[in-house]
């Protein structure tokens, strides 16, 4: 077996060196290609990144940075007054009706929120002269007057000095941000036109008597909702002299659906009818999908 040369260590650092020095000749237009194309993705990515700075700077975040530099600058001090201008006020009621048919018994109030920044969900019920109602759910909007009433009471006497009471009351604060001007919000939204109002005093059915209204009501807002209520108020001069509900599922966005409902009952000297619409706008739940 032939001997390997040998070589003294001087030797083989110098022909190390040879290699290297001819890979880098033979490589060497290589190498400066892939430096030159380095140097250009390196300052592409810089140059781009620094474009993307300016825009969001002055052009995507613009408002918001200004928004907030206007909060900084402005914000109004919580003070005292400021706190006690913008809380939950206390919801009002007025008079509480009391209206008979055979063993039943209706109660009718208005109650008012005067929180231009707040809606309420609640629970309540009716109180009077030995005894009480069940209690309810309802809720109230920002701004809002509505009437509320409980129906279909039983009882072995007619309630007397009854009054409302609310209680277990959960405030929402509503964010202008998100819904804007909430007066423009609820225009839109709680927009249902009523025609052709009917009322007709005595219906024959059975050989009983009973009175009847009919109404047309069209949704005029850009929304469906699953349910809407309706109360109806039957006026005697300028007091409310009974009240009725009805409720309408699948309420489509420009749709119209004429109404009727029986009061079960005869009410002499009717001399109006009101409908008012009972929604909660700010429920996402009550939308139905497009």
């Amino acid at each position: 077996m032939p001997n390997k040369p040998y070589y003294p260590e001087e030797e083989k650092l110098e022909q190390k060196g040879w290699k290297i020095s001819y890979w880098y000749v033979t490589h060497k237009v290589l190498l400066r290609r892939i430096l030159i194309v380095a140097l250009i993705v390196f300052s592409a990515m810089t140059l781009g990144y620094g474009i993307w700075g300016f825009l969001d700077y002055f052009v995507l975040s613009r408002a918001s940075q200004r928004q907030m530099i206007q909060e900084i600058l402005y914000a109004t001090p919580l003070t005292q007054d400021w706190i006690s201008t913008h809380a939950p006020r206390p919801i009002e009621s007025s008079n509480v009706y009391t209206f008979a048919r055979e063993d039943k018994y209706d109660f009718l109030t208005k109650i008012e929120n005067a929180s231009p920044y707040y809606w309420a969900e609640f629970d309540y019920k009716f109180v009077f002269s030995g005894g009480q109602t069940p209690v309810e759910k309802s809720f109230i909007l920002p701004g809002q007057e509505k009437w509320l009433a409980l129906l279909s009471f039983s009882g072995q006497s007619r309630p007397t000095s009854a009054r409302l009471e609310i209680e277990n009351i959960s405030w929402h604060r509503i964010d202008v941000r998100e819904i804007g001007d909430y007066a423009v919000v609820q225009a839109e939204r709680l927009n249902f036109e009523i025609t052709d109002v009917e009322y007709v005093a005595s219906v024959a059915l059975d050989k009983q008597a009973f009175a009847k209204t009919k109404f047309s009501a069209r949704n005029l807002s850009a929304y469906g909702y699953w349910s809407v209520g309706f109360y109806i108020i039957a006026y005697r001069g300028a007091t409310p002299a009974g009240v009725n509900f009805v409720a309408l599922d699948r309420f489509a966005s420009g749709e119209k659906r004429t109404v009727e409902v029986s009061w079960f009952d005869t009410l002499s000297q009717v001399s109006k009818i009101e409908v008012e619409a009972e929604l909660n706008i700010l429920d996402e739940t009550n939308y139905m999908s497009i």
